[in-house]
């Protein structure tokens, strides 16, 4: 995981020398998170918070570009709550200057939550992402992504009723452009 973050850290470094139209940015928003299960019924999901950092670093000038980031998530179901630090990978394009369509995958690493989560769970979680964001203002975007599960999460299934289940989550953000912002104040 250290080096996962490492790398990370080290493409935004030389991708930021790459185009003045690449971006860093901050998000905060509410997750509605839930498992699928093939053995029993679905439970009820929960909400949560979701906040990170991204970076949106253009291939073309056609729109194209990659988004990598890192960020906190409180996922789960019925009054299970797992607490992620997922490094979520997009792909996208700007159809307008108004928004974007984008896709990707998204790895989670579980950090805690309630309930002795690391007896049950695996500690890694790996999603496929797809999501449409709108930018009101110049610094100022509003998204929403669907994130599914594509890894089983139940390390022990006799300690719960499910036996395989994977995540499922509906995210709402607002994601402020920090450097449009520098540029405006």
């Amino acid at each position: 995981m250290k080096k996962s973050i490492v790398i990370f850290l080290v493409f935004l470094s030389v991708s930021g020398f790459a185009q003045t139209r690449n971006n860093f940015s901050a998000f905060v928003g509410v997750n509605y998170t839930s498992v699928s299960s093939i053995n029993s019924a679905n439970p009820d999901g929960i909400f949560g918070l979701n906040a990170g950092l991204a970076y949106k670093i253009y291939l073309d000038d056609l729109g194209w570009f990659i988004k990598p980031g890192l960020a906190f998530s409180q996922e789960g179901y019925l009054l299970q709550r797992l607490d992620y630090l997922n490094v979520p990978l997009a792909l996208g394009f700007d159809f307008t200057d108004d928004f974007n369509v984008h896709v990707g995958f998204q790895y989670g690493f579980l950090i805690g939550g309630l309930n002795d989560p690391d007896e049950i769970f695996y500690r890694s979680n790996m999603a496929f992402l797809v999501g449409l964001e709108f930018y009101p203002t110049s610094y100022l975007e509003v998204g929403i992504r669907f994130a599914n599960g594509v890894k089983n999460l139940i390390k022990q299934p006799d300690a719960i009723v499910i036996d395989d289940a994977r995540t499922y989550a509906i995210q709402f953000y607002f994601t402020v452009n920090l450097n449009r912002l520098k540029k405006q104040g």
